[in-house]
């Protein structure tokens, strides 16, 4: 089990400063989460303890990080369908211009197929980096919310 230490002073040190309803994790427990589970390729579930010298309400923090981590899965899926499409338009964008630089080589000034052909070129690299740099990077995050989703407990703790 992957065990998270979070030392907090007080309790509204791991919520956003600007919620009214103190109900939004901070960016910097969000980081925090997010950095120490991305090297782990375990599927193992994630405790994350809190250590703190005054109470802490563990049933709004669950909220808050159920909350999180429904909100990371939704723009999770988007960016994975955004990047989908962006691939294959790309792709499909960079073979229809080569196939007319071909195609018109012989028909239309040499600088003008030069042109064609590396505009196709150019959108098949953009699309195959999708697929070799944005991809990897979501599909990790993608794998950090699945660990947060089915498996983690929070316990509050005394500080040490």
């Amino acid at each position: 089990m992957n065990i998270i230490k979070l030392k907090v002073e007080n309790e509204s040190d791991l919520y956003n400063p600007f919620d009214m309803e103190g109900k939004t994790l901070s960016d910097d427990v969000k980081n925090y989460i997010m950095e120490k589970l991305q090297l782990d390729k375990s599927d193992k579930g994630v405790e994350i303890r809190v250590f703190a010298n005054e109470e802490i309400d563990r049933g709004k923090l669950e909220d808050a990080l159920n909350e999180w981590v429904d909100q990371e899965e939704g723009m999770a899926q988007k960016s994975y369908r955004r990047n989908l499409i962006q691939q294959l338009f790309m792709f499909i964008f960079g073979l229809v211009f080569i196939v007319l630089s071909i195609l018109l080589e012989s028909k239309i000034n040499v600088i003008w197929s030069t042109i064609l052909s590396t505009i196709g070129a150019f959108s098949i690299w953009e699309s195959c980096s999708i697929w070799i740099v944005r991809n990897p990077k979501l599909k990790i995050r993608r794998r950090i919310i699945k660990k947060l989703r089915t498996n983690h407990t929070v316990k509050i703790m005394p500080e040490e």
